[in-house]
């Protein structure tokens, strides 16, 4: 619901880049899943789409990166049916999203197509994340991994799913692949093992083909996972044999990906404005923009030009920066150094990834880029702290009605700054429900309505499922679960009750 209602609420081809991601997706349903001829810009391709596409790059030209311009003076997404050949400059991404999100343009090759492949895509991205709470739900105590996952889903996370840009799907498979792949290495009851496998495998298969980043995403969380839980349970882990077909799964889908980058050289295509000077300079120019990237993480809008307001931002910050704390106090040396580790690489990354190519390629990273990364901080982080004695039963509750209740806050700030942005400007007035510059496919206060509900349900309902003892855990394996994973976290025993 969360998801759908920022599809509807952002206007067509609002989102960075969504008429190429758009098109592309269009073309690959419909079979043309390989490039078509390149353009004399060379990273861009034509496709064979219904003719109406052809306007698409168009239709937000008149407020895109112009903060104060409604969006009540796009252009109408008009044109024939007729199949005509259409310029993307997503044409070089691999395609399984884009084969995928555009079924719903086979009948409805319209506006209305566009907006059916958001919510589409919103409920795939829903099935990943709600699989992530179901594995986390097998841990004996789970309240604060569920308040982490709702951290992790940031605004800038629902903005990206509810849009045709297969970013989304790569932070939501990223989230299950985290969660899903931690609660594997704590070995819980035998009986849901198979489960917790396939979880895995589908998660880190959808990963690896997101983008052409992605295969990098999973070499990093696996082994970040990994040292997290020690070498004893990574040696249980590996030894059995779910995890090497789930293994296989995952690395065959990344390989995939690595192949396509390389055959059709999409990375040296990749733009990103003035090309930088020397290495070092290139290190500084990155590392400086680093406050940027956090801002982009949690939500700016738009063609990046609507910044979420600062109270959201904030509220994001406290939560995370809460988790990180508790989970070094609550970690052994192993597990700090990870979590420590993982922090500087969300920062160091994309700096090593960006600054040797922008001499000529300029600076194209954006923070949403390192949100696969950043949201196995919190994950881990509320995983360390539920699984040890730092906390007390009440503290943890109040702790995790507070994460959450700043998570519906926050999205719904950040909703209204953007709806706002969309009706009235940045800048403008603060009845942006009737300023009536720009009218969404149903009524502006219908949406702000069903925003306000959708997230009430959401945090009550993670607060409520999080309370619930699992009914599936053995007192045997409940036992073996609430043991620490380093014996440096050893405190005084835990009684567990039959």
């Amino acid at each position: 619901m969360l998801g759908s209602l920022w599809a509807l609420a952002s206007p067509l081809f609002s989102v960075p880049d969504e008429p190429a991601h758009a098109i592309r997706a269009v073309a690959a349903s419909r079979g043309q899943i390989l490039p078509g001829e390149r353009t004399s810009k060379q990273y861009s391709t034509y496709v064979e789409v219904p003719g109406v596409f052809k306007s698409a790059s168009g239709v937000p030209s008149c407020y895109a990166f112009k903060k104060n311009a409604t969006a009540g003076c796009e252009a109408p997404l008009t044109g024939s049916r007729k199949p005509t050949p259409v310029e993307t400059n997503a044409g070089l991404y691999p395609p399984a999203y884009y084969a995928v999100a555009g079924l719903p343009s086979l009948p409805f090759p319209s506006a209305t197509g566009v907006y059916l492949m958001r919510i589409w895509s919103a409920a795939l991205c829903a099935a990943l994340l709600a699989s992530a709470l179901a594995s986390v739900w097998l841990l004996p105590a789970s309240r604060l991994v569920v308040a982490a996952i709702a951290v992790a889903v940031t605004p800038m996370v629902l903005f990206l799913v509810g849009s045709v840009n297969p970013n989304g799907i790569e932070i939501a498979a990223a989230v299950c692949f985290w969660a899903t792949l931690a609660v594997l290495l704590v070995r819980p009851d035998d009986r849901h093992l198979n489960r917790l496998f396939l979880r895995a495998g589908v998660a880190g298969t959808v990963l690896g083909l997101s983008r052409l980043g992605s295969p990098l995403w999973v070499v990093l969380i696996v082994g970040a996972v990994l040292a997290w839980a020690g070498w004893e349970r990574a040696w249980t882990f590996l030894r059995d044999r779910r995890a090497w077909l789930v293994g296989a799964a995952v690395g065959l889908s990344s390989l995939s990906t690595l192949l396509w980058v390389r055959h059709y050289g999409t990375l040296r295509y990749t733009l990103g404005g003035a090309p930088g000077g020397t290495l070092d300079e290139n290190i500084r120019l990155s590392l400086g923009n680093a406050d940027t990237q956090i801002d982009r993480m949690i939500g700016v809008f738009g063609w990046l030009d609507t910044r979420s307001a600062t109270f959201s931002s904030y509220l994001w910050l406290f939560a995370l920066g809460a988790l990180v704390l508790l989970g070094l106090a609550a970690a052994g040396r192993r597990q700090a150094l990870v979590l420590v580790g993982l922090v500087v690489a969300v920062v160091v990354v994309p700096v090593a990834l960006e600054a040797p190519r922008a001499g000529t390629q300029g600076f194209p990273w954006q923070g949403r880029y390192t949100l696969p990364l950043a949201v196995g901080v919190p994950i881990l982080a509320a995983l360390q702290v539920d699984r040890s004695s730092l906390l007390s039963a009440p503290l943890t509750r109040r702790l995790s009605a507070v994460l959450l209740g700043a998570f519906g806050v926050g999205q719904l700030y950040a909703h209204v700054w953007a709806t706002r942005r969309y009706t009235a400007g940045v800048d403008g007035a603060v009845d942006w429900i009737t300023a009536g510059g720009w009218n969404p496919p149903l009524p502006v206060w219908t949406l702000f309505v069903a925003f306000v509900g959708a997230l009430a349900a959401a945090a009550l309902w993670l607060q409520w499922t999080a309370a619930q003892p699992s009914e599936r855990l053995q007192a045997d394996s409940l036992s073996a679960l609430l043991r620490p994973i380093d014996p440096t976290l050893q405190r005084e025993p835990m009684q567990v009750a039959p």
